[in-house]
Order: structure tokens, then sequence, then C-alpha cells
């Protein structure tokens, strides 16, 4: 949190901008998955490389909204966003796993010369979604601190101090 009690000004100006992020990246991905062939495995293919490829911008997106809650003194938006982070990251995995299905099972259907294009779009696409998944988990933990105030750095200097003190003796050593 801010050291202020005052929120800075900037702050209120950040929650559209990161809205936008968000907003944009899902329309991205709704034009490239729009119309739905869920039965199509090269839709699947294409539908989670397209969600897989927003996840960057979504994260920052998130990322934005994070800092503007933090500068605007705002916990309770903190809290939120760390869960849906969190959310979003777990999200991530599962449709790896199916991403990773559907890859194996689109490049067997594939001509030879193409095969290779999809090996390269799907190791960018669930390396990109892999660590967006770790980002995320990682800016969910940090919203969450910065909403109970948790200052790292002043609570690493206190557990060292604490760690480097003596035990006092106990009865038994004295003797």
């Amino acid at each position: 949190m801010p050291s202020t009690a005052r929120s800075y000004p900037i702050a209120r100006a950040l929650y559209p901008t990161g809205a936008l992020l968000i907003g944009a990246a899902g329309l991205e991905f709704m034009a490239r998955a729009w119309p739905l062939e869920v039965t199509s495995v090269g839709w699947r293919f294409a539908a989670e490389t397209a969600f897989l490829s927003a996840a960057p911008m979504v994260l920052l997106g998130f990322a934005v909204l994070v800092l503007a809650a933090w500068a605007d003194d705002q916990p309770w938006l903190l809290r939120v966003m760390a869960l849906v982070a969190l959310g979003y990251g777990a999200l991530l995995l599962p449709l790896l796993a199916g991403f990773t299905l559907d890859t194996l099972q689109f490049r067997d259907m594939a001509q030879a010369q193409a095969r290779g294009l999809i090996r390269n779009r799907a190791l960018v696409a669930g390396a990109t979604g892999l660590l967006a998944s770790v980002a995320s988990v990682s800016l969910s933990i940090g919203a969450w601190r910065a909403a109970r105030g948790e200052d790292v750095v002043v609570a690493r200097a206190v557990r060292r101090r604490e760690a480097s003190r003596t035990p006092p003796p106990l009865i038994n050593d004295v003797r």
C-alpha cells in the first residue's frame, strides 16, 4: 500500500486501461474462435492456441488492475484480483493438458509439410501458457500480500534478526 493515506490520482485512470487489455484479449480470442466447432480437432487446436497466445495480454491487464488497486488503496479489489489471477492460472493448466492431446491428434492428421509449423506453434503456445500460469499464480500471491499490507522486505528482515538471536539457555544447559 502507499505510505500515505491518500491514493494516487493516476490510479483511477489505470482501471479502464487494465479492463481494455483484458477485454481486447477476450475479443481477439472470440473473433478467432467463432463460430464454435467443438467437435473439430483443427478448430480446438486453433482456439486453444489463440487462448494461450492471449494470456500475456490478459496478465498484463491483471497486473495493471492490481497496481491501480494498490495505488488507490483498495485492499478488497486486491483480494478479488488475487482470486481472479489464481483462478486464471489454475484454468490454464487443464487447458494445457487438453492442448497437448489436441496437438498430437491434429499433427497426426496433418500433411507432412505442415507438421513442422504445427509443432512450432504448439511449442510457443504451450510455453506461453505454462509461463502465464506461473506468472498468474505469482501475481495472485503478490496481490494477496499487498492486500494484507504485508511488507515482504520488513518481514524478511525481522525473520533474519530473530533467527540470528541465540536462544536463552535451558535449565539443564546451565548446570
